[in-house]
């Protein structure tokens, strides 16, 4: 009797080592961290993937500990038009980059010029094309990490501006979570208009709203939206003046104008068209390539 007494209690010994050791291998969240990401700010109800990390780069470490700085760019070109300096200004300053790409980035007259070199050409081989040049001239910035939302794929731009605006919100709210100090930035959509009647480009003003309402709801604190069609040059009656013009580095410009040259670059046996600048936007990347600065909005100043 006495032995199985001693054997019982050697158990119940072992048990609460093993418990103690586990205890301290775990490394959870505190509880007030929890509460503020979790149950304050809950996640939209919809279907919808997690984004999807297509790049790292794997020469720079990063510390568990830092506050990434991260960009979210509606379409393929928006982080190198509007933004791309700011993004290698924090790459040269030694923080965590990410940038994440928004759209797919499907468009009909790309299509039909890949369609001019083959009649089978879809729209998932535009959507193919234009994220190789946007990983590219992303690489050229400096960036860390690059994610696709929705799963790899980037979410449809056919979708009603409110609903594009929760989808966004959903990505930005993911990475708020597992970044909750982190730095965001993406486009002043609601003030950058792209031609003389003051129309807005709908995913650029998801994108800025999405921000917004979360910067509203203290979801995150720190944030800078930038205007890309300030490049057009064409609508300087529609738009408010922005908050700040922000003056480039000149070795930032540099990053900056090795990542436009990605979008001119034709390659076609590595899938790349130069789709962004040669069948789209030229005008802004030659505008944003001379230019020593950025146009820069608070959330209050883009409403």
């Amino acid at each position: 009797m006495k032995a199985i007494k001693y054997i019982f209690s050697v158990i119940a010994v072992l048990l609460t080592i093993t418990t103690c050791n586990i205890n301290s291998m775990t490394r959870t969240v505190p509880d007030t961290a929890r509460v503020s990401a979790n149950a304050i700010h809950p996640l939209p109800d919809i279907n919808t993937n997690e984004p999807v990390l297509v790049w790292s780069a794997s020469v720079r470490n990063i510390a568990a500990d830092s506050t990434p700085a991260i960009f979210y760019s509606p379409h393929q070109d928006d982080e190198t038009i509007g933004m791309g300096a700011s993004i290698a200004e924090q790459v040269r300053l030694g923080r965590p980059v990410f940038v994440v790409l928004l759209t797919n980035g499907h468009n009909l007259n790309m299509l039909t010029f890949l369609q001019s070199l083959s009649d089978h050409a879809s729209m998932q081989d535009v959507a193919d094309a234009r994220n190789n040049e946007f990983i590219a001239a992303c690489k050229a910035l400096g960036a860390d990490r690059i994610y696709i939302a929705n799963g790899g794929k980037g979410y449809d731009e056919k979708a009603s501006l409110p609903d594009l605006t929760l989808r966004f919100k959903t990505t930005m709210i993911y990475f708020s979570r597992l970044f909750p100090n982190a730095f965001q930035h993406t486009l002043s959509g609601n003030c950058d208009s792209f031609n003389p009647n003051c129309d807005k480009m709908p995913a650029h003003q998801a994108a800025a709203s999405a921000m917004h309402e979360l910067y509203n709801a203290g979801m995150i604190t720190h944030c800078i939206l930038f205007r890309a069609y300030c490049y057009y040059r064409n609508s300087p009656k529609c738009d408010r003046s922005c908050n700040w013009l922000k003056p480039v580095n000149q070795a930032d410009k540099s990053r900056r104008q090795r990542a436009i040259n990605e979008y001119k670059l034709v390659d076609e046996k590595n899938h790349r068209y130069g789709l962004a600048y040669w069948h789209s936007v030229d005008v802004l990347f030659d505008n944003s390539w001379d230019s020593d600065y950025e146009e820069v909005d608070s959330m209050k100043n883009d409403y």
